[in-house]
């Protein structure tokens, strides 16, 4: 800025010097004064080019410092890195220079690691009129059931209908014997693959429910293992691939009239909930939860 001011004011002195020998009134000049106008603008003229030559280092001084500021910065990791706040867009107007002191030196941190999240069960909603203990009850139980789980609470069911005999199944006992018969059809090569599934032991479930509803009647503990079984068969020709299967895993009492008969009754009275099972999802939901349930005494 003192280079460009000190420019200025040598061009308007020598204007002023032009103006003066021009406008001189006198009719001969002297040498002398010739002379000193000469050597006045020859000094001037110096002085110029010496203040263009230094204004022109000096940028060109700016310049290499912006430079070398630049190549001095830190280069970015390969790793996540999160951006200074103070970056902004690049606008269409040329950013103004600045000198090397004023510069601001940008500096990177790294971004701290996001924590685990954990899943937060939500709280059992309390309705009013009922307890506690019934709403915790009826909440989806995120556990998953197997097979042997299923068997036992099937088990268990029909131990709780069995309480007035003298000798009460225990839920293993039933579950043995839906899995004894299962597996002499397994030996005698009626079937290759198991018949038990979770589909299976659950409509086994509500025949047995269906039959101890419509009353039948339950004195000693072969009424117990022939009901269980004749409801096993039932399950078998309804649901398995084939269309019928022999009667000697299945009979208690060696008695083949009275079993047909128990089993079209049994059959006929369950006619609806056998069809509605496999139709209706929402009815299949409500047997699988009734019998999930179930609690062994």
């Amino acid at each position: 800025m003192g280079s460009q001011l000190s420019v200025h004011i040598l061009h308007s002195r020598n204007k002023e010097l032009l103006t003066a020998v021009s406008q001189s009134k006198a009719p001969k000049k002297s040498k002398s004064m010739a002379s000193d106008v000469k050597t006045k603008i020859a000094e001037d003229m110096r002085r110029l080019t010496n203040a263009a030559s230094r204004w022109k280092i000096g940028k060109k001084k700016d310049k290499v410092a912006q430079t070398v500021a630049k190549d001095a910065q830190p280069v970015k990791d390969s790793y996540k890195m999160s951006p200074p706040a103070s970056v902004s867009k690049p606008s269409s107007s040329p950013a103004p220079e600045t000198k090397p002191s004023e510069q601001k030196v940008t500096t990177y941190t790294l971004a701290p690691s996001p924590r685990p999240v954990q899943a937060v069960m939500p709280p059992v909603k309390q309705i009013k009129g009922l307890p506690h203990s019934i709403v915790a009850a009826t909440r989806v139980s995120e556990r998953k059931w197997s097979l042997s789980d299923l068997l036992h609470n099937l088990g268990a069911f029909v131990q709780s209908h069995c309480l007035h005999l003298h000798n009460v199944p225990s839920p293993n006992e039933v579950a043995m014997w839906v899995r004894c018969a299962d597996r002499a059809l397994q030996l005698n090569g009626w079937t290759i693959n198991s018949f038990l599934l979770e589909s299976h032991v659950i409509f086994t479930y509500m025949l047995i429910a269906s039959a101890i509803r419509h009353g039948y009647e339950l004195y000693t503990l072969t009424d117990v293992k022939e009901l269980v079984l004749m409801c096993l068969y039932v399950s078998y020709t309804y649901n398995a691939n084939e269309i019928s299967y022999p009667l000697r895993p299945f009979l208690v009492k060696q008695d083949r009239a009275s079993f047909w008969d128990k089993c079209t009754s049994v059959s006929l009275s369950a006619s609806s909930s056998m069809l509605k099972l496999n139709r209706d999802r929402a009815y299949y939901s409500d047997v699988l939860s009734s019998l999930k349930r179930v609690t062994s005494v």
